[in-house]
């Protein structure tokens, strides 16, 4: 494996430039968005702004699934929408696509534990999701309702038999035209269609 500086390719966060048509948001916000929803799917009782409460048995929300929740985010938004839904590229690791800078923050926040949902209130304003509208709501809950049942290996094993993850040097960035082209297939584009999700507390 070779070994990648975190901050070889990662790039600074910054406030998306948002149009009236654009979708684009941070980075931490579809992170923020995607600790709440799986609270909701795994707890009876969801408070969608506790970062900090216990997380469910049922929950395998690690910070590694974590990237690989964001990279189908991604993809399938390019696809679907022609742009991306955060500015910041994946690199191509042994383990599967990862966002450096994202996932370094989030493991340095979690102090060794391994479950997302750790996060403490400290972090909460860090992960808001803030400009979350309600067409990126619906097509997050579409992408969550599709993947996140997997468990993180599963995920890891389906991306490396992908296009983009396979054709990429480890270190390297996987480009926008790769996920488009990959993305953008039919059978791959109809995972997401007639998904039966759950309303979430953005809903």
């Amino acid at each position: 494996m070779i070994s990648v500086s975190p901050t070889k390719h990662s790039q600074k966060e910054t406030s998306p430039k948002i149009t009236k048509e654009s979708h684009m948001i941070t980075i931490n916000e579809v992170i923020g968005w995607i600790v709440r929803y799986d609270h909701f799917l795994n707890r009876d009782n969801l408070d969608a702004d506790n970062l900090d409460c216990q997380s469910s048995p049922d929950s395998d929300l690690t910070p590694w699934k974590l990237q690989k929740l964001l990279y189908y985010a991604q993809g399938h938004h390019l696809a679907e929408f022609g742009e991306p839904l955060f500015e910041d590229d994946f690199i191509a690791w042994e383990q599967g696509p990862v966002v450096p800078s994202s996932h370094h923050q989030l493991k340095t926040f979690l102090e060794g534990n391994q479950d997302v949902v750790g996060l403490s209130t400290v972090e909460r304003d860090v992960y808001h999701p803030k400009h979350i509208t309600e067409v990126v709501d619906r097509f997050l809950k579409r992408v969550m309702t599709h993947y996140n049942r997997y468990s993180p290996w599963g995920l890891r094993t389906m991306i490396q038999e992908e296009g983009p993850w396979l054709h990429t040097q480890n270190g390297d960035i996987i480009s926008t035209d790769a996920l488009k082209q990959f993305f953008g297939q039919e059978s791959i584009k109809n995972k997401l269609k007639g998904q039966k999700v759950k309303n979430s507390p953005y809903s």
